[in-house]
């Protein structure tokens, strides 16, 4: 399944996926998802756009010169929220 069709099904309903509303939650979520399907060669079909890209694109969004914190570091640090985090990522 591509990512962003995953994401169109956690978004509805976060908590069944997540635990409960969290950016960091989602985060880990997803790289366990990338870590499976690496693990598993299973492979990584090509998003558009690239979701790989997401943390420059958050950055530059929130004028980050240079980060190496995470997308969703970024997105909690500007909101301070873990659910306000996860609503503005969706």
């Amino acid at each position: 399944m591509p990512i962003y069709e995953l994401l169109e099904r956690i978004k509805p309903r976060p908590g069944m996926y997540l635990g409960k509303k969290s950016i960091t939650l989602l985060k880990a979520f997803i790289s366990g998802y990338y870590f499976a399907r690496q693990t598993n060669n299973v492979a990584i079909l090509e998003e558009i756009p690239p979701f790989g890209k997401f943390h420059d694109w958050i950055a530059r969004y929130y004028n980050w010169e240079s980060s190496t914190a995470g997308w969703n570091n970024i997105i909690l640090q500007e909101l301070g929220d873990e659910a306000k985090a996860l609503d503005v990522f969706f």
